[in-house]
C-alpha cells in the first residue's frame, strides 16, 4: 500500500513567524496608501489675489487662515493688516 502523506513538518516556526510580519507590513502598508490618498492634501491655495475699487470710498475685510500676507499700495490708503489667530 502506498503512503498518502510524510511525517515532514511543512515551515519551521521562526520562517513562519518571519512571514506572518511580513505579510502584516505590506498590508498594513497597502491600507496606509489607500487611506492616504483620501485624506490627501488641502487644495491648492492661491498664489496672489489683486483688487480695484473704482468708488471713492470702500471698506473691504481680508481674513488670512494661514501663512502670511503682504501688502503692496501703489496709491495712499490706510491699510490695517491684523493677523486673527
Amino acid at each position: 500500500m502506498k503512503v498518502l502523506y510524510r511525517k515532514e513538518k511543512g515551515v519551521s516556526p521562526v520562517i513562519a513567524t518571519i512571514l506572518m510580519v511580513a505579510i502584516t507590513v505590506v498590508l498594513a502598508s497597502a491600507v496606509y496608501l489607500m487611506v492616504s490618498g483620501y485624506i490627501g492634501t488641502s487644495p491648492s491655495k492661491p498664489v496672489a489675489m489683486s483688487f480695484t475699487v473704482t468708488s471713492t470710498s470702500a471698506y473691504t475685510q481680508f481674513q488670512v487662515i494661514s501663512g502670511n500676507i503682504t501688502v503692496t499700495a501703489s496709491s495712499p490708503l490706510i491699510i490695517t493688516v491684523s493677523n486673527a489667530t
